[in-house]
């Protein structure tokens, strides 16, 4: 595994590990539906991939990759929504529009 998928994956331990847990279930943050009770599977390997969605873009922003607070948990179609749609009509956009300014230390939106 090279460094970048073994920090990768680190870091969406934390996130897990942090998220807001219902009865050890993890949920979308958009549309509730459920995403995992357990970080790894049977063979050890990282459930559910998807479901780590940078706000600020991996691309656009390497330096907020293993950033903690640069995640939202979300299922794979809300993640395509939110990389791919239209993201600012979504329940979750206030958050990230937060966690954006937070982390380019942006005065808030009004």
């Amino acid at each position: 595994m090279n460094e970048v998928v073994k920090k990768d994956e680190e870091t969406y331990e934390k996130v897990f590990n942090n998220a807001d847990k219902l009865f050890n279930f993890v949920y979308c943050e958009e549309c509730s539906t459920l995403l995992t009770t357990s970080f790894r599977d049977k063979k050890g390997k990282v459930k559910n991939r998807f479901m780590y969605s940078h706000v600020l873009t991996k691309g656009a922003f390497p330096e907020h990759r293993h950033n903690e607070d640069n995640f939202l948990l979300l299922c794979r179609d809300c993640h395509n929504r939110y990389e791919f749609g239209d993201r600012s009509n979504m329940k979750t956009y206030p958050k990230a529009e937060k966690i954006m300014n937070k982390l380019l230390n942006l005065p808030p939106f009004k």
